[in-house]
């Protein structure tokens, strides 16, 4: 009986343990940007990290929150910036009409990849901001997008993070 018992309990944490393991982790490593740094409040995110971003009250009484990203060109040339945004994990509303903004917020699609603007060195002015409105989203209560920052229409030399909105 003690052995049943012992087996049983094996298997139990056995289901467990797979139960517990987290699918929507970057499951790729990001090498650094030797071009742009991606920053939020000042600093710099590192590359492939998530940003967790837990909607306070005054944000879900609201139904909006925005999260503002800046873009350091760290090179000493002008380039083009291109920034891309993705659903990385969440309900597919997220990906519908996601509120993007770059000076201007429309609605995208996504992903939704942005046309390229010359950024000289140092700190882009404009924020690139992502909207959340958790009422379009109703029996969900996290989700996260992929930002990447790159050269050009190919992305090149990007820098990549992650931000989980969880309300």
């Amino acid at each position: 009986m003690a052995a049943v018992i012992t087996m049983a309990m094996v298997g139990f944490v056995a289901c467990k343990k797979d139960e517990d393991k987290k699918t929507d982790e970057p499951q790729q490593e990001y090498a650094p940007s030797t071009t742009f740094d991606i920053l939020y409040n000042g600093h710099a995110i590192l590359e492939g990290a998530i940003l967790e971003y837990p909607l306070s009250a005054e944000e879900l009484a609201n139904d909006d929150c925005d999260v503002e990203f800046f873009v350091k060109n760290k090179s000493n040339a002008t380039v083009q910036r291109v920034f891309m945004v993705e659903l990385a994990e969440g309900p597919a509303s997220m990906g519908q009409n996601a509120p993007i903004c770059y000076g201007v917020c429309e609605p995208h699609n996504l992903p939704y990849t942005s046309g390229a603007v010359n950024l000289a060195p140092g700190i882009d002015e404009k924020p690139i901001q992502i909207h959340l409105y958790p009422s379009f989203h109703q029996g969900t209560h996290t989700g996260t997008y992929k930002i990447t920052v790159g050269k050009g229409a190919d992305l090149e030399d990007p820098q990549v993070c992650f931000v989980r909105f969880s309300w």
